[in-house]
């Protein structure tokens, strides 16, 4: 394409000589090209021929946007198909099957009685019946969404979840026997099944709830944020590990979720248990107002924290440790 200065030139150029034609000449010229019967068919002609080429246009752009959506489709049912085999393959250690698993969740695949245990795709030894290496599921994100999440049958035993984001999804009749997650964020989780022997570590666990662990296992959580979780097993940790994990003063941990039937002692740990974990000050906005529940940053124990003490806590937020809390809603907790 020549320079814009050149398309200028020659603009200018021919509007001279325009100009320059005398008036008989140009009369002539303008009876020809204008007035004449046959510059108003070259007129019709090229108007006929515009609205041709204005209307094969048009359909090329809607037989392009029509290719392009079919395009977007395949690569789609491609991604879906990769993702299944990638998680379902036998592979142990970190192959990419959280990743996988994320696009599953997100195309809202048929997720129901997925087993992703090491029997299934880790290495898994059949003659010691024990599991050699497991799968890692890394960096699986549940985004938040209209709706909850809910996945059935998810059987989790020995698998490893670990630099995952999972917000408002109900695990039911998962099945986690040896589950391993760390180095993650669960927000309004829910757990419901079969737990035997869970470890969970260096996870932020706000407003999330387990069932009860199967008789005779011991679970265990450490170096975790567990503000607002339900924990029904939590006073069965070991006291070294129970001591490595925090709350936010105004959003203890609860040994069942409240309730209007529920009584409060029933909802609440006592003092002896809560007084094992760090008790840390909830963070505050710039005009010193306690930021909500659900709008912080859920940290890791890595950062400092300004620890309370029970009664503290206790005088500073009643609401939170009140027999009254037993009949709030989740709403009402979070505006506290």
């Amino acid at each position: 394409m020549p320079p814009s200065w050149l398309l200028a030139l020659i603009l200018v150029v021919c509007a001279l000589a325009v100009f320059l034609v005398p008036n008989k000449q140009a009369r002539l010229l303008r009876k020809v090209l204008i007035d004449s019967d046959s510059a108003r068919l070259v007129g019709l002609l090229a108007a006929i021929f515009g609205f041709v080429v204005v209307v094969s246009t048009a359909y090329q752009i809607i037989v392009d946007l029509e290719d392009r959506r079919e395009e977007r489709e395949v690569r789609r049912a491609e991604a879906i198909e990769r993702a299944w085999q990638r998680l379902l393959v036998r592979a142990p250690g970190n192959t990419g099957k959280g990743a996988a698993l994320t696009v599953l969740v997100n195309e809202h695949q048929g997720l129901q009685n997925l087993d992703l245990s090491c029997r299934a795709i880790g290495d898994w030894n059949s003659e010691f019946n024990k599991c050699e290496s497991r799968a890692i599921l890394a960096g699986v994100e549940v985004p938040e969404a209209e709706g909850q999440t809910d996945l059935f049958g998810l059987n989790l035993n020995d698998a490893v979840v670990i630099q995952s984001a999972i917000y408002d999804a109900l695990f039911i009749d998962v099945r986690m026997n040896g589950t391993r997650i760390a180095n993650s964020v669960l927000v309004q989780v829910g757990f419901r099944g079969e737990i035997t022997s869970p470890n969970i570590e260096a996870t932020a666990l706000l407003d999330t709830w387990f069932s009860e662990l199967a008789p005779g296992s011991p679970g265990r959580i450490s170096r975790s944020n567990i503000s607002g979780t339900v924990i029904p097993w939590l006073a069965q940790l070991d006291a070294a590990d129970l001591a490595t994990n925090y709350f936010w003063a105004d959003w203890p941990p609860l040994h069942a979720y409240p309730s209007i039937s529920a009584p409060a002692p029933s909802t609440f740990f006592n003092d002896d248990i809560l007084s094992r974990l760090l008790i840390c000050r909830p963070p505050k906005r710039a005009d010193g107002s306690v930021v909500p529940h659900l709008d912080r940053t859920p940290r890791l124990p890595s950062f400092d924290c300004d620890r309370m003490t029970i009664a503290d806590a206790r005088d500073a937020y009643p609401r939170a440790y009140a027999r009254v809390a037993a009949a709030m809603s989740r709403e009402e907790r979070d505006a506290q």
